[in-house]
């Protein structure tokens, strides 16, 4: 039997507002995709990361004078460190928009008392852009303020600071700090980078109490990739 004109509409009518209040599907978030690299200038607990959703745990490798090789990661913009052993998270950070390489320095995370997590993830730009040939990138992380020479050119690295300079082959820096109305040296060496790349100088807190010296870490050369498992 044919509908009259006044179902129909009613019947159109119900079928509009059933489909405008019907939530829309929410989009699954985008995977994010980074290489990166690890380094800790103390020793840390053995760490893993899952590569890809649905893929077993990666150890991750640390040298200590060295940077890791290249690791691939393809997920949630939110990437986690676990404990190999009992799978906590020991450290997290957020994947950074519009960087696909980066180096990441773990430190540990003194303010942590409580709870899982461990340490503390600076996070580096390591992209083509940042690393011209016969650069080398000052990262001061001593907790110092630092004034000197790098090849005879004045620098002034505050706490914190993130310098990137053209050396060349070599760099030989000379750099002090302030203390009670004068300045005494706080690092001076001679570095040699390969023709073809650049480095990473970690100035990081003296070793003593009370000292004046920084120590330091050389991370000379580019991380190699890893092979991608099958």
């Amino acid at each position: 039997m044919a509908l009259s004109r006044r179902n129909l509409s009613t019947g159109l009518l119900l079928w509009f507002v059933t489909w405008v209040i019907m939530p829309a599907q929410v989009e699954p978030p985008a995977a994010r995709q980074l290489l990166f690299s690890v380094f800790a200038a103390e020793p840390v607990g053995r760490l893993c990361y899952v590569a890809k959703p649905g893929t077993a745990p990666e150890r991750l490798e640390f040298y200590p004078t060295a940077r890791s090789p290249l690791y691939l990661y393809e997920g949630p913009s939110r990437v986690q460190f676990l404990d190999v052993d009992t799978a906590a998270i020991r450290a997290e950070f957020t994947v950074p928009p519009r960087i696909r390489r980066v180096l990441l320095i773990l430190a540990h995370d003194n303010a942590a008392r409580t709870g899982p997590i461990q340490y503390r993830v600076l996070i580096l730009d390591d992209s083509a852009q940042r690393h011209d040939t016969g650069t080398i990138r000052i990262l001061n992380l001593s907790g110092l303020e630092l004034s000197g020479t790098i090849n005879l050119r004045s620098v002034t690295l505050q706490g914190g600071a993130d310098e990137i300079v053209q050396v060349g082959n070599t760099a030989v820096i000379h750099l002090r700090t302030p203390y009670h109305n004068r300045t005494y040296q706080a690092y001076a060496e001679t570095l040699s980078i390969e023709h073809s790349g650049s480095a990473f100088l970690l100035l990081l807190p003296p070793y003593r109490p009370g000292s004046l010296e920084v120590q330091s870490r050389f991370l000379a050369e580019a991380p190699v990739a890893r092979p991608q498992s099958r």
